[in-house]
């Protein structure tokens, strides 16, 4: 209304209403899980390090998180069952660009956190892989058959995903009605 004062709590009530409402839309209509990307692939050579490509998750309190571009992310030391977790956080209002300016505008940023652990954490996340690391130093390496990972193999039965479902296979024939199966116009095209 004109002549209503915006105040910063004013501001971040109304913020905070429609955050709330985009959350849960999020998780009652589409549910947590990887939206898109977010595939996870071993490094060539083999070692300790994994990679996750771009992609959009929700995680379990309704939280979109984007990944822009493709992550290296070490599992280090880690041993035995090891999920791969995505969460979502944000930043402290800083200046945009680190900015030393006294009066200069703040700004909250999205961020992310992977973490390699043993057992989900009390706070929001995605799984986005599991590994069962035979040792400290394994290398790991993807599954070559993704319906039975063995050790220190990438591990992706546990990912939800919660995206829209591609298209499905298409098959067309063409026929000829006057050609003869075995003349040069005679094929069959899929998809």
């Amino acid at each position: 209304v004109d002549g209503l004062a915006v105040t910063a709590a004013v501001w971040e009530e109304a913020h905070d209403y429609h955050r709330h409402q985009l959350r849960l839309h999020a998780l009652l209509a589409h549910g947590a899980g990887i939206v898109t990307g977010l595939e996870v692939i071993a490094s060539d050579p083999a070692d300790d390090n994994v990679y996750i490509l771009p992609g959009i998750a929700v995680d379990t309190a309704g939280q979109t998180i984007i990944l822009r571009e493709p992550r290296s992310f070490a599992l280090g030391r880690a041993e035995g069952l090891v999920q791969i977790l995505l969460s979502y956080g944000e930043g402290r209002p800083a200046p945009r660009n680190g900015a030393a300016e006294e009066g200069a505008p703040l700004f909250v940023r999205a961020e992310y956190a992977l973490e390699a652990t043993p057992r989900p954490p009390g706070t929001p996340w995605v799984e986005l892989a599991r590994v069962r690391r035979s040792g400290r130093s394994a290398p790991v390496v993807n599954a070559p058959d993704p319906a039975q990972p063995a050790a220190d193999e990438i591990d992706l039965r546990y990912r939800r995903a919660v995206g829209a479902a591609g298209p499905e296979p298409l098959t067309v024939a063409v026929c000829y009605a006057d050609r003869q199966p075995g003349d040069a116009h005679h094929r069959r095209l899929s998809h």
